[in-house]
């Protein structure tokens, strides 16, 4: 089926598919969307806060009595993949590279591509893309 992102969810890590069903990735409040805090034993925490958990309890009780309409949402795991993977799927798009590009761009202006050590290889990386983009080819250094 298809999937589309919820407009109503405050988070991206929710999406609805065309069976209206709602599901969620883990680590995400099934409520609010927030992040859930990591649990170092035991079952994995469904709710963000008391908040949500009582709020939750508060609107699935309504339901039953028919007051309130509840989607059921289901968990999905997230699949961890290699940075080449990330990289491919960047590459080929340009919205995707107009973003990497715009956030190095902040970085540069706020400074800490050249502060920071970290950043020495990708700021060589610049300057060839740079170099690629704007240096003259030989064609042009004939003409002149």
């Amino acid at each position: 089926m298809p999937t589309q992102t919820n407009p109503e969810a405050s988070d991206e890590g929710v999406t609805q598919d065309a069976g209206k069903r709602l599901t969620m990735v883990r680590g995400t409040c099934p409520r609010c969307g927030r992040p859930v805090p990591a649990r170092a034993t035991g079952r994995p925490a469904t709710w963000c806060s008391q908040v949500c958990r009582r709020s939750a309890y508060e609107e699935r009780r309504a339901a039953a009595n028919g007051a309130v309409a509840v989607q059921v949402v289901d968990r999905v795991n997230t699949v961890e993949h290699d940075l080449t993977e990330c990289m491919r799927r960047i590459a080929a798009s340009s919205a995707a590279c107009r973003r990497v590009l715009h956030a190095l761009t902040q970085l540069a202006r706020d400074g800490a591509l050249a502060s920071d050590p970290k950043w020495d290889s990708t700021v060589t990386a610049l300057r060839g893309l740079n170099d690629a983009m704007y240096a003259p080819t030989r064609t042009q250094l004939r003409r002149w």
